[in-house]
């Protein structure tokens, strides 16, 4: 969301802005929820105030141009930056009972700071000493364990993270 005022602070009235936004030397120009590549999109400017809906396809540090013509104020222009950050993750907490050899299944949910499923990635489970391996897949990795002597134990519950994801562990 951008707004055009004038130098006294009164919003600029009709007119155009438009947006493109440099990531690894490509323009990612867009007006909609998709990226669009190498298509030069404008949006409506009213009582001062443009809105541009843009998915960027991963975090990291973009550049940014966003002007404004054809109004009743002067033509302008201003570059600046805009950081998207990886989100945040949890996993879910383990508690496992049952005798001794037998073989559990345990599920573990992850999901972003949204509460959405995690749709990808590589979860790590901990228990007495041993470290098994699954593969999320819309949210959920599955394991195969199998329970040691009696007793408590603590188990390690770890998200390694991805391109999107920061890692996280219970």
């Amino acid at each position: 969301r951008f707004r055009f005022i004038y130098e006294n602070g009164d919003p600029v009235g009709e007119g155009t802005a438009g947006l493109t936004i440099n990531y690894d030397e490509n323009e990612v120009l867009s007006t909609s929820r998709y990226t669009i590549l190498g298509v030069d999109e404008s949006v409506s400017v009213s009582d001062g105030k443009a809105v541009f809906s843009v998915k960027l396809g991963a975090p990291g540090t973009y550049q940014y141009v966003v002007s404004y013509s054809g109004g009743d104020a002067a033509d302008v222009q201003a570059e600046s930056t805009l950081t998207i950050l990886k989100a945040y993750t949890t996993v879910s907490g383990v508690d496992v009972s049952g005798k001794p050899s037998d073989e559990k299944d345990i599920t573990v949910t992850v999901s972003d700071q949204n509460n959405n499923s995690v749709e990808n990635g590589t979860v790590s489970l901990t228990l007495n000493g041993k470290t098994y391996e699954s593969n999320v897949e819309n949210g959920k990795a599955v394991f195969t364990v199998e329970l040691p002597s009696p007793g408590e134990y603590n188990v390690t519950v770890s998200y390694n993270g991805n391109d999107y994801y920061n890692s996280s562990n219970r």
